[in-house]
């Protein structure tokens, strides 16, 4: 509630009072009732909220795919007829929540995409509008798609009706995604080409508005973020400047975003590049520490079907260079709680269980509300048989989250190895009602074998061009 000023109300003081617009991101509301002033500080609060960072180009260059990047501070050779893919971080850095948030069925964000020539001629465009105001559905999108039990789609936002997620793609807040666009420049093309990337927010598909209204209505299209760089056709050649901050956080960014598409040896160079920037980037060593463990361990398997809590395999498996980043990191900085919370991690991986709970123990006593360190420790005093310490936490991570699912799982297998059947029983039950259905997933995969550009989207790493997938 920002001061206003307000030069003829009786409750102002100093000639101003605390705005009540509260801006968010219902654009819809102000436009269909024509809320002119209303709508301009709804689309000025929603304004560059996303970094946009056209970050690198790729292309064949003596049979090998060569990165160039970051593309605004090197030297290169590019010439026309040339087939290159354009790599674009949208990091999520001024948003207190995913984007898009819950209720994403029916919120509709995607990444708009061009290459023009000098003239302005546009040669690719990713992310268009069709003429009946419909998105393109090879878009890049933050949003998901629901089905029912009959394995239809949801699209209406009929949310009760949900048996399956056949996709679901987000940005945590202060994560970063990677979007790529494979495409030919024309033969006889002269340069400069521009690159243009825009994050694009409309409050409703144009679906529903059409269901809801029973008209076709051109609802507005805010751009969280966006971004435009230019590139000759032919030598680019100058004298950089030194690496400096930004350029180490451009390079963490696209590590970040290499991580979230399980590309983790690609992610290790380029958290390399960020600590050759600046040795003393503690984050670089623990990022670099991710990448490294998650080599590993594949963080998407859950063999207990309760929260990834297996050692199966993990103990005789080599640490070593995850433990070396850690080291580093704790080096610089002792006592760094996200470099102890994954050197525990690890250390449950290993088996090392008593090191893990030192380290585990630390970071929940500093983060008592941090899920996954309570769910870590819990499960690091159950491998140890130490079932009172054990229920203290899963108990605790119920606290936080009453439908957690692990918490259910392992709190009926501590109570009765406590004596408290009840207990037990109650929360056995609990977890069979929740947990995920295995039958869901099956819906959800022949869904989208059904529609192939959802499988496409789906896929951590893909790329978006014309017939190029």
């Amino acid at each position: 509630m920002p001061p206003t000023p307000a030069l003829n109300d009786y409750g102002a003081k100093n000639h101003q009072l605390a705005s009540h617009r509260w801006p968010g991101a219902n654009t819809a509301i102000p436009f269909f009732y024509g809320y002119t002033e209303q709508m301009k500080v709804t689309e000025d609060f929603l304004k560059d909220n996303l970094g946009v960072d056209i970050f690198a180009i790729s292309k064949l260059a003596s049979g090998k795919e060569r990165l160039i990047a970051p593309l605004d501070r090197q030297n290169f050779n590019l010439l026309a007829g040339e087939t290159i893919t354009a790599e674009i971080v949208i990091q999520n850095r001024k948003i207190g929540h995913n984007l898009v948030p819950e209720q994403r069925d029916f919120y509709e964000s995607w990444v708009e995409f061009t290459a023009t020539d000098s003239a302005a001629r546009e040669f690719f465009h990713s992310g268009a509008l069709t003429p009946d105001g419909f998105l393109d559905e090879n878009a890049h999108t933050y949003t998901n798609r629901l089905i029912n039990e009959e394995g239809r789609l949801i699209d209406l936002h009929q949310v009760w009706t949900t048996k399956a997620r056949t996709f679901d793609n987000t940005i945590s807040s202060g994560q970063s995604d990677l979007v790529r666009f494979k495409f030919r420049i024309p033969a006889n093309t002269s340069g400069p080409i521009t690159l243009t990337a825009k994050v694009n927010y409309r409050r409703f598909r144009r679906g529903f508005t059409n269901f809801i209204l029973a008209k076709s209505v051109d609802y507005p299209i805010v751009q969280l973020g966006s971004a435009s760089l230019p590139i000759n056709i032919g030598k680019t050649e100058g004298s950089w400047p030194p690496p400096d901050k930004i350029q180490m956080l451009r390079w963490n960014n696209y590590g970040i975003a290499l991580l979230r598409q399980q590309q983790y040896w690609k992610a290790q160079e380029a958290f390399q590049r960020v600590v050759e920037i600046d040795a003393n980037y503690v984050d670089g060593y623990i990022n670099l520490a991710i990448a490294a463990y998650s080599t590993l361990v594949d963080t998407r398997t859950d063999p207990d079907g309760a929260g990834n809590m297996s050692t199966a395999n993990s103990a005789s498996k080599d640490y070593g260079r995850a433990l070396h980043y850690l080291a580093q990191a704790l080096e610089k900085q002792p006592g760094n709680y996200r470099a102890l919370y994954y050197r525990g991690l690890i250390y449950r991986l290993q088996n090392r269980l008593e090191d893990a709970i030192s380290d585990l123990q630390l970071v929940a006593k500093q983060y008592p509300r941090f899920r996954q360190a309570r769910q870590e420790l819990g499960y690091a005093f159950f491998l140890l048989k130490q079932y009172g310490p054990a229920r203290e936490q899963f108990e605790a991570l119920q606290a936080i989250n009453p439908d957690d699912l692990t918490a259910h799982y392992y709190l009926s297998l501590i109570y009765r190895q406590l004596g408290m059947q009840p207990e037990a029983d109650r929360e056995g039950a609990l977890y069979s009602e929740h947990k995920d259905d295995t039958g869901a997933a099956l819906l959800a995969l022949y869904w989208r074998n059904k529609h192939p550009d959802i499988a496409h989207e789906n896929q951590p790493y893909h790329v978006h061009g014309s017939g190029v997938k």
